[in-house]
């Protein structure tokens, strides 16, 4: 992210002149060769350079979820990381 973004402009998902968030989405697909990829929420970017930033930090969003061993979540292990977090000094 751009150092001198105005994050006072809350604009997140908003369509702008450079990307909408459907383009956004639609090129993200191409680029990470995943043509069911979906996120919500994203930052939609005002140039190039902000898109790389938006790339890079999905690419590696993914990464994290593809390494995880396990990837059900079940309620029994969202009380145990509750009960890890809240244990925490």
């Amino acid at each position: 992210m751009k150092k001198d973004y105005d994050f006072s402009k809350w604009d997140w998902m908003d369509d702008n002149d450079f990307m909408t968030y459907n383009d956004l989405i639609l090129r993200l697909r191409k680029d990470l060769n995943d043509p069911e990829f979906f996120a919500y929420d994203l930052f939609v970017p005002h140039d190039e350079e902000e898109y790389q930033e938006v790339l890079e930090s999905t690419r590696e969003m993914m990464e994290i979820i593809r390494k995880r061993k396990d990837k059900t979540m079940t309620l029994k292990k969202l009380v145990e990381m509750e009960k890890r977090t809240m244990n925490r000094d």
